[in-house]
């Protein structure tokens, strides 16, 4: 067993170990520290496949910037239940009866039926389409 199976089995164990712990861990701050881990050991395997640019794209685009927007993300939201204050009631269910009644007014108004005026409208322009006429000539000249 060379050097290059060794390292490719440990890189693999950590990848897999690592994973397993952004899915199990509790503080989600911990498990984009774990998802910088799984980048790093994802990064040793295409150093070890000599692939150095994905390697390192791989370290600055996604460990390195989507990453810290994450954690960024996850420590301005508060994630603390106990300090968020108690929604009332009342407001809960106006909110669902508003929702349901939109969505009623919205589904009864035609609008799915194809009888409204906005849908004649586009039947009535779609044979020739903007996209159509400024797209024909452009096709013409360059074939």
């Amino acid at each position: 067993m060379g050097i290059t199976q060794l390292l490719f089995w440990f890189l693999t164990v950590m990848a897999l170990g690592s994973a397993l712990m952004v899915i199990f861990s509790k503080n989600p701050v911990h498990s984009i520290l774990w998802l910088i881990v799984t980048f790093f050991s994802i990064s040793g395997h295409y150093i070890l496949l000599n692939a150095q640019f994905l390697a390192i794209v791989n370290m600055i685009v996604y460990a390195g910037a989507i990453m810290v927007l994450f954690l960024f993300v996850v420590m301005l939201m508060n994630l603390n239940a106990n300090s968020e204050p108690q929604k009332n009631k009342w407001i809960m269910l106006a909110g669902t009866v508003a929702g349901g009644a939109s969505a009623i007014a919205g589904r009864s108004s035609g609008r799915f039926s194809g009888t409204s005026d906005c849908t004649k409208a586009v039947r009535s322009t779609s044979s020739s389409s903007s996209t159509s006429r400024a797209g024909w000539p452009l096709a013409a000249s360059s074939t």
